[in-house]
C-alpha cells in the first residue's frame, strides 16, 4: 500500500490539534479523512474513517482514475477505471467507476458505442445501484 501511495500521490499529514486552520479549510471533521486532489488544490474525491489496505487501494485507485477525467486525458482515465473495476468488483466504488468508465469512453473515442458497452455492463452486474439506474436509459 505504501508503494502505492508513493508512486501517485503527495501525502499530507495534518495534525487536526495542532493544525486547525488547514483542518477547518479542508473542511475534515472526522478522522483519518484521506484526499485526492488536483495539484491546484481541487478535491475530487475523499473517504472518512478508517479503512482495510485493499478498500483503501480501492478509494484511491478511483481517485486517480477521477483525476485524469478532470484532466481530459481519456485514454488514462479509461485505463484506471479498468483496472479499479477488475481490482475490487465487489467494493461499492465499483459500479460508480464503470459508469465513469462509459463517460470516458465516450469521450476518449467520440461514439456512444464504446460507453454503451460499459453501461450495458453496469447495468447487468450492478442492477440495484443508483449508478446502474443512471445509466439504464443510455443503453436502450
Amino acid at each position: 500500500m505504501a508503494a502505492f501511495v508513493e508512486g501517485n500521490y503527495v501525502a499530507l499529514k495534518v495534525n487536526v490539534k495542532e493544525q486547525r486552520d488547514l483542518a477547518k479549510k479542508l473542511r475534515v471533521i472526522w478522522t483519518p479523512t484521506v484526499f485526492a486532489a488536483l495539484p491546484d488544490g481541487t478535491v475530487l474525491h475523499q473517504t472518512i474513517g478508517w479503512l482495510p489496505p485493499s478498500d483503501f487501494l480501492a478509494e484511491f485507485g478511483y481517485g486517480l482514475a477521477r483525476a485524469s477525467l478532470e484532466s481530459r486525458d481519456f485514454d488514462a482515465a479509461s485505463r484506471l477505471l479498468r483496472d479499479a473495476v477488475a481490482r475490487a468488483p465487489g467494493h461499492d466504488r465499483a459500479p460508480e467507476a464503470m459508469y465513469w468508465l462509459g463517460v470516458s469512453e465516450f469521450r476518449r473515442t467520440g461514439g456512444i458505442e464504446a460507453a454503451k458497452v460499459a453501461w450495458k455492463e453496469l447495468a447487468d452486474k450492478w442492477p440495484a445501484s443508483a449508478w446502474a439506474t443512471r445509466a439504464r436509459w443510455l443503453v436502450t
